[in-house]
């Protein structure tokens, strides 16, 4: 996945949609758990949020990238 810190939690970019497994889980039981940068965070409270305002929590160099592939979908989570 492709994550970034952003406003008090993450954002999760869903390259693959919202289809796959591993976000039905995070759905399912309100949060998880995300190693990012040898550091382990519990994340709670998921939500998909605006793609434009998800966008802002890459780096700038990401950002045409991440729109020119077309993700539709990205999940905010806030640190427990």
């Amino acid at each position: 996945i492709i994550a970034e810190p952003f406003q008090d939690g993450f954002v999760i970019a869903l390259t693959y949609g919202k289809e796959v497994d591993w976000y039905k889980n995070v759905k399912a039981k309100g949060g998880g758990s995300l190693r990012w940068k040898n550091k382990d965070y519990d994340l709670i409270n998921p939500r998909f949020i605006d793609p434009e305002i998800g966008l802002m929590a890459f780096p700038a160099l990401f950002r045409p990238i991440l729109r020119q592939t077309g993700i539709e979908y990205y999940l905010q989570l806030d640190i427990a």
